[in-house]
């Protein structure tokens, strides 16, 4: 079946397909360059089958705030799901302190690498999935 295009707007809350079938919340928090987004991924898992309350993500954890490409929302690879308002402070954004100038020196990770992250944290794979990168994922947990 193909995908759907979506939009990945702030507020825009969507679902991060884990290794088991499940889906882990996430909002995107800004938009700060061309196609790349800020995110926040949060600890509440859904089932596909099971309703989705988003009435108690803003009492879920927040796994990490980082930067990944909006493409992978807006062509349909993450589901997005509905909206709230912002759950996170987008000044927790990690790419905040390369804004002067253009941003040199921001990161923002692949969505591949975000679902590594989340399957990693729920313990369906490792940490350390990318030779030569020791410790990668781990920086990306939120520790505000």
């Amino acid at each position: 079946m193909p995908r759907v295009r979506q939009t990945a707007v702030p507020g825009t809350i969507f679902g991060i397909p884990r290794k088991d079938g499940k889906i882990v919340m996430g909002q995107v928090l800004e938009e700060w360059f061309p196609g790349v987004m800020c995110i926040a991924v949060f600890e509440y898992v859904s089932s596909p089958s099971e309703e989705i309350k988003l009435s108690v993500l803003p009492l879920s954890t927040v796994i990490s705030v980082t930067s990944t490409a909006s493409s992978a929302i807006t062509k349909g690879h993450w589901a997005a799901i509905g909206s709230l308002p912002l759950l996170v402070d987008p000044r927790f954004s990690p790419h905040r302190n390369f804004a002067a100038p253009k941003y040199v020196g921001a990161e923002w990770h692949s969505s591949v690498m975000i679902e590594d992250l989340v399957n990693a944290h729920f313990g369906l794979s490792t940490w350390e999935p990318y030779p030569g990168m020791p410790g990668h994922l781990r920086s990306l947990i939120f520790s505000g």
